[in-house]
């Protein structure tokens, strides 16, 4: 199996057939409607991958990928309570279609389901993989922390910003390939390369994220336009032009983050999008980017494995940093 396509028809039929449970319809109906929101399901599709380094039955890995995305999806349910979000991938997101206590408890029922998926395994497989996941886990939840710290602050630096980006984004990525490995019975440095690499595409993958929600269009993106700009996140758009601006740039970059200006939305994230790219932060954040892309590549290439067994990584990390949303 090597198409894209072939892994997330993979992955869309194992969501489809999937089931938390049937009363109360509206705790089973809010995970059942997330899941059928779509998007790219890259992590389970790592886990696949991850998997087939290894091993050409991917199929046997199918519910430690669906654990992973059960996962993903009960942060972006969270995360959008904490955000105040509208919207998730063009749709209401679950707190705006029924409310914030029935969002929180479907959140943490695909947490318990997630580790229900992920112990479906041989039990010797079981302490790596779990190690993995609870290790994973506790980072991201670290992760939104910082996040939610760095809206209060404006002198984050750019190392604060990019642990926060890897523990809240990128580990998540790389545990995914991980823990597809060592489901195929890796051993834990096979493993822990594939994790490096996931974490650097991650990493990479998340600056892009950060560049789209200001220049890419809602339409495509399925998010509203500069929710970053909006919401005060300092991503490194922000600290790159606050460190490079000057005075006047600065007081109207923080009023516009701080909410202390009568712009209407769309104006503010305007004005931001052009005090981005006078001082070429945009331009910054994109060159990071490839950067952490070349090296997760790179480390993948330069490791032992079987090249035909990589490339279903090399192909997906290449269309994640093509990609318009």
């Amino acid at each position: 199996m090597n198409s894209l396509e072939e892994y997330k028809r993979l992955i869309e039929d194992s969501i489809t057939k999937y089931s938390s449970g049937t009363e109360p319809e509206n705790l089973h109906n809010s995970i059942r409607y997330i899941l059928n929101l779509g998007g790219k399901r890259i992590r389970p599709i790592l886990v696949l991958m991850g998997y087939g380094v290894f091993n050409d039955h991917v199929e046997r890995a199918l519910h430690q990928a669906l654990a992973i995305e059960l996962f993903h999806n009960f942060t972006l349910i969270h995360d959008d309570i904490m955000d105040r979000a509208d919207l998730r991938r063009g749709h209401l997101t679950v707190h705006k279609k029924w409310s914030e206590p029935t969002a929180i408890l479907s959140g943490d029922l695909m947490l318990i389901k997630a580790y229900e998926l992920l112990c479906d395994a041989p039990p010797q497989l079981l302490p790596p993989m779990l190690q993995a996941f609870n290790t994973m886990a506790t980072e991201v939840c670290e992760g939104q922390q910082m996040d939610m710290d760095f809206e209060q602050r404006t002198d984050v630096s750019e190392e604060e910003y990019i642990d926060m980006i890897r523990k809240k984004t990128s580990v998540l990525i790389g545990a995914a390939i991980q823990i597809g490995a060592l489901r195929a019975g890796a051993d834990a440095s096979e493993a822990g390369l594939l994790y490096e690499f996931g974490v650097n595409i991650g990493l990479a993958f998340q600056m892009l994220d950060d560049y789209l929600d200001v220049f890419g269009q809602s339409e495509k993106t399925g998010k509203v336009e500069g929710g970053d700009v909006l919401n005060g996140k300092k991503t490194l758009l922000f600290l790159h032009c606050y460190r490079h601006a000057d005075e006047q740039s600065k007081n109207e970059l923080l009023s516009i983050y701080e909410n202390r200006t009568s712009k209407s939305n769309a104006e503010k994230v305007l004005a931001a999008r052009e005090l981005f790219k006078v001082t070429g932060s945009d331009k910054y954040l994109y060159k990071k980017a490839e950067d952490y892309y070349h090296i997760g590549v790179n480390l993948l290439k330069s490791a032992d494995f079987q090249r035909e067994r990589i490339k279903p990584l090399l192909t997906l990390a290449d269309s994640l940093m093509q990609r318009e949303h």
